[in-house]
């Protein structure tokens, strides 16, 4: 018969020896007062000396390592600004105060949404591409989804939740919000002048905003709008 010295260790979870039925087996226990009274509990069960030794003497079973590398930098920090700014909570309290907003595939509206607008912040691209990006980044870990889950049917269900009414009202509070905590002064004015292709037809004079302007490109001309702010 083998004979093995237990001794308690640092950590706090002592070895304890006792019998049934004659035979001495060992466990790994732990102290705590249950209603101010001093008791254990038992955190493992070791068997007789035989069975620790024979656990001990067989060799290790290596744990297989998982590695994944993956775009982590942009994604968490614009998420981080949208959870500093509560934008999926806004988004689904907008489309339904009473908290009844639609889930697909773990997400609310709010949170597709969002997941959408980091995917366009960091990498456009379509909606069918969404979900090959997303695996290559740290987003689905941040926020909780299967990126395979997040099809193009997927956004186009969580979009079609959103009434178009109250598109304008989760504009205005966000940025009444971004004004408030960052301070901005509204005194300036942007002015962009930047140019784009567009299908507006040249007789449609309905339109105020666009203006027609010469594109630089020899030969043809009026195929080009400016947009002034």
């Amino acid at each position: 018969m083998a004979c093995i010295i237990l001794c308690e260790r640092d950590s706090g979870h002592p070895f304890q020896a006792y019998q049934s039925h004659g035979i001495q087996y060992y466990r790994i226990v732990e102290s705590f007062r249950n209603n101010g009274k001093p008791a254990i509990r038992v955190l493992a069960h070791l068997g007789r000396v035989d069975d620790i030794l024979e656990r001990h003497q067989q060799p290790q079973k290596e744990v297989p390592v998982r590695i994944s590398s993956v775009s982590a930098g942009a994604v968490t920090a614009i998420h981080h600004l949208a959870q500093e700014f509560d934008l999926a909570g806004r988004i689904n309290r907008a489309i339904s105060p009473d908290s009844d907003v639609q889930v697909r595939d773990a997400l609310t509206v709010g949170e597709s949404l969002v997941s959408a607008m980091i995917a366009r912040a960091c990498a456009p691209r379509s909606k069918r591409a969404f979900a090959d990006w997303a695996k290559t980044t740290h987003l689905p870990d941040l926020m909780h989804f299967t990126a395979s889950d997040l099809t193009s049917q997927h956004f186009w269900d969580q979009m079609n939740a959103v009434p178009v009414e109250k598109l304008a009202v989760i504009e205005q509070e966000l940025v009444r919000e971004v004004v408030r905590v960052e301070q901005l002064q509204l005194r300036a004015l942007a002015y962009d002048t930047t140019n784009f292709y567009t299908h507006i037809a040249s007789t449609n004079l309905r339109t105020q905003l666009p203006q027609r302007g010469k594109k630089s490109k020899a030969g043809t001309i009026w195929a080009r709008w400016v947009w002034r702010w």
